[in-house]
């Protein structure tokens, strides 16, 4: 049956700006806020019921899919009925009480997991019963011990409205029968085809991969992943305080993951995750331990041959230096924040280059390309040259001297020349 509604005109008017509203009808809007209401729910336990004879299994639990957040007991019968080979559906005959037998049902157990709570939307499912089968259906729960119907079922199979308030907020095993009674003949059967019950399970267990993190500045972390969660998907995911500079939660997987660039002590954060129908909470401690630095301070070059080549060196109180001279591999500590590098009467050039530097308490590090070179000047010659004869009757001469190594000029004491 088809039935029109009308949207019912409302107006006010006023000088020069007529006001026009229209009025939904009631339901309408009741319906309108149920959508709204239920964004996000889906399947929690669910069956398709394929294969030979699952009426050999009481109950049956092969291909059923359950949210993560309940357990279940499957598809079951009542002691008053048997099952009945036939595929792809939970058969069963002996349905010949001409009233409600109390022994006379399919059944669905639905636990939920310690600290989660289910609401229900709805309970689907397929069914058929033979010419001789079940002429009355009703479907009832352990919320009041199987005393009033839920719904109007029917042998093919409906969509039974769960939304009320005896199915919310559920933390307690509920059990679900669905009775079936004045069979005609005692072989006539009725069976479930598929069935699916939806709702929320509300989010619960959630932990992370590490709860604990120590971490280094301006090391990238290895990802933080959510290792659990219980509860109807999606979930999404806030944390709180904000994560330090260059850390990052992903709202919708929880994992955390990026570059620290600041410090920070030791903070616990709580990472909430909320699903349609509720949230749930963890908490991951994170530590960002400083960076160690070093740094090259000064040299005593350039020196002459003989004297000694001196680095200064500076950082990080106690941290470990790891560094080369001329390609020849070293470490030291910074004792007190400084370090000397000494040389003994390099012959040649001598170029430092810091490679790392540790702090071995936190194990932090961080990687150098700093150099620096004392250049090594040869020592200063002078010569006077070759021996001069001097005669009397010419007492003057002019010496020629020769001047290498690093000399670039010379004085004559006790006489005169040229260079």
């Amino acid at each position: 049956m088809k039935t029109n509604y009308n949207l019912t005109p409302q107006h006010t008017a006023s000088p020069g700006s007529p006001l026009i509203s229209f009025r939904l009808p009631t339901f309408l809007l009741t319906l309108l806020l149920m959508v709204v209401s239920f964004v996000g729910y889906g399947q929690i336990f669910s069956n398709p019921i394929t294969g030979t004879n699952p009426n050999l299994d009481n109950p049956y639990i092969t291909g059923q899919t359950v949210n993560n957040g309940i357990t279940v007991s499957g598809i079951g019968r009542g002691s008053g009925i048997s099952g009945d080979n036939a595929n792809d559906r939970y058969s069963a005959k002996a349905w010949v009480s001409t009233a409600l037998d109390l022994d006379d049902y399919f059944e669905f157990t639905i636990t939920p997991t310690s600290g989660s709570e289910i609401d229900f939307t709805n309970f689907i499912y397929t069914g058929q019963a033979s010419g001789t089968g079940p002429a009355n259906f009703a479907l009832r729960s352990n919320v009041d011990s199987y005393a009033a119907d839920i719904g109007s079922p029917t042998a093919a199979g409906t969509t039974i409205d769960l939304s009320g308030g005896s199915y919310q907020n559920v933390t307690s095993p509920i059990t679900f029968r669905l009775y079936a009674w004045n069979a005609s003949g005692g072989s006539g059967t009725f069976s479930v085809n598929s069935f699916e019950f939806n709702g929320c399970v509300t989010p619960t267990a959630l932990t992370y991969t590490t709860s604990s993190l120590v971490l280094c500045q301006n090391i990238a972390i290895p990802t933080n992943l959510v290792s659990s969660i219980k509860g109807s998907t999606p979930f999404t995911y806030a944390i709180s305080p904000a994560l330090p500079t260059g850390l990052s939660i992903s709202s919708s997987t929880g994992a955390i993951f990026g570059t620290p660039s600041v410090a920070s002590a030791s903070t616990a954060y709580t990472i909430t995750a909320t699903n349609a129908c509720g949230s749930t909470t963890a908490v991951v401690n994170i530590t960002i331990n400083a960076q160690p630095t070093a740094s090259i301070v000064s040299n005593n070059g350039p020196i002459c041959l003989g004297g000694d080549a001196i680095f200064m060196v500076s950082g990080t109180t106690d941290a470990d230096l790891f560094y080369s001279i001329n390609g020849s591999p070293s470490s030291t500590t910074l004792t007190g924040g400084s370090a000397t590098l000494t040389v003994s009467m390099p012959t040649v050039n001598q170029t430092l280059t810091n490679i790392l530097v540790e702090n071995p308490i936190t194990g932090c590090t961080q990687n150098l390309s700093q150099t620096s070179t004392v250049v090594i000047n040869p020592l200063a010659t002078a010569d006077a040259g070759v021996p001069q004869t001097v005669c009397a009757s010419s007492p003057t001469v002019t010496l020629a001297g020769i001047i290498g190594g690093a000399a670039s000029s010379a004085t004559w004491s006790g006489g005169a020349g040229i260079f």
